[in-house]
């Protein structure tokens, strides 16, 4: 990142404010990559540059980096810059929206990949989306089968999918499905990863037209593993997303989602 656009200026930090210069470097640096002037992926000013920048020591800096880590907002690895891990845009069209265009898109065959909501959530290209997956047949556990509503032991695809924008790991996707409806299929193949048009175009790939997704979501702290490999700070609150992807009245496929629940919210609407 050029020197000249180091994001704050200098007489936006004051002293004798009340607020500690860390907590008022934090919020400044948060409104930039909340306002988009920064992107998933890009580096922020080194701690000894913006501290020159600021006129304040590189100690207020480092601190202040730290808090943003702390709130999902940046990833700090030992060596390297601070790495922006902006969340997801606030979503302006329901989750029935964004699903049923994927459908109809599927049906017409005119899926494409911006189609797919990962794209359209994230404000990424599709070449800047990847996934790392880990694909394996197991015996469905007593929270599987509830889920997929089978019997507990009953073979299933279990897919463990970390996704990236830009390289940065953004969520984790733990997929359940029926092994005998995707085991000797291509969503079994960890290459096949990631699918354009996301979990509904995989189930109509297969013949099978996704009816409703009950979701629920839960907040809570990260798990130590989880942080890992969201290269996120312990202690953290993160969203836990459950999903059923419902063909009448059979579950397709059911997932827990992962991510970050700073910077991110919830917008409900009822139709009566």
């Amino acid at each position: 990142m050029a020197t000249e656009n180091l994001l704050i200026s200098a007489d936006a930090i004051r002293d004798y404010t009340g607020t500690p210069l860390a907590d008022q470097i934090r919020d400044a640096l948060r409104d930039a990559i909340v306002a988009g002037r920064v992107q998933i992926g890009d580096e922020l000013p080194s701690e000894r540059v913006l501290a020159n920048h600021l006129r304040r020591s590189r100690e207020v800096v480092k601190a202040a980096y730290r808090l943003l880590a702390a709130d999902g907002y940046v990833l700090i690895q030992h060596g390297r810059p601070a790495q922006v891990r902006i969340p997801p845009p606030h979503r302006r069209v329901t989750n029935q929206r964004r699903y049923a265009a994927v459908l109809n898109a599927c049906r017409a065959g005119t899926l494409r990949p911006e189609d797919t909501s990962f794209i359209q959530d994230y404000g990424c290209a599709w070449p800047e989306y990847s996934v790392d997956a880990r694909c394996s047949r197991l015996p469905a556990t007593s929270k599987h089968a509830n889920l997929l509503r089978v019997e507990t032991g009953t073979p299933v695809l279990f897919r463990h999918l970390v996704e990236r924008v830009r390289g940065v790991p953004v969520q984790i996707r733990r997929s359940v499905m029926p092994w005998s409806v995707a085991g000797a299929t291509d969503l079994a193949r960890e290459d096949k990863q990631p699918w354009v048009g996301g979990t509904i175009a995989e189930l109509f790939s297969l013949g099978m037209e996704t009816t409703s997704v009950p979701e629920e979501y839960v907040s809570r702290i990260i798990r130590p593993d989880e942080a890992a490999e969201l290269m996120m700070p312990n202690g953290i609150v993160i969203w836990d997303n459950t999903r059923q992807f419902m063909v009448g009245d059979v579950v397709g496929e059911a997932s827990t989602v992962i991510h970050q629940a700073a910077g991110n919210s919830l917008s409900l609407v009822t139709h009566l």
